[in-house]
């Protein structure tokens, strides 16, 4: 797994799916208990919206994921399409 970038709501990392060795992109945002609004969870709807337009990932996995010592995680598993959108700015 590698950085590959890091936004308001999270970090960006670089993996690979052991089943078939593709490239994806996981985002991931450390939980805060009791939290009302789940910016990832709703990126994740959004994105399911726009699906099949130019440039929408395609969503592999959305959930929750705990360490090994009890830390959570929300994960956002999608395609690695290229450039962020910061990085078109520029």
């Amino acid at each position: 797994m590698k950085k590959i970038g890091a936004g308001a709501f999270g970090e960006l990392y670089r993996v690979e799916k052991k089943k078939d060795s593709s490239i994806l992109a996981a985002k991931v945002e450390k939980a805060v208990k009791n939290e009302k609004h789940i910016m990832l969870f709703w990126e994740s709807k959004l994105i399911h919206k726009l699906k099949g337009k130019t440039a929408v990932p395609n969503l592999h996995f959305v959930g929750d994921e705990k360490t090994e010592d009890g830390k959570v995680f929300h994960v956002m598993v999608m395609d690695l399409l290229g450039k962020s959108l910061e990085d078109l700015k520029s």
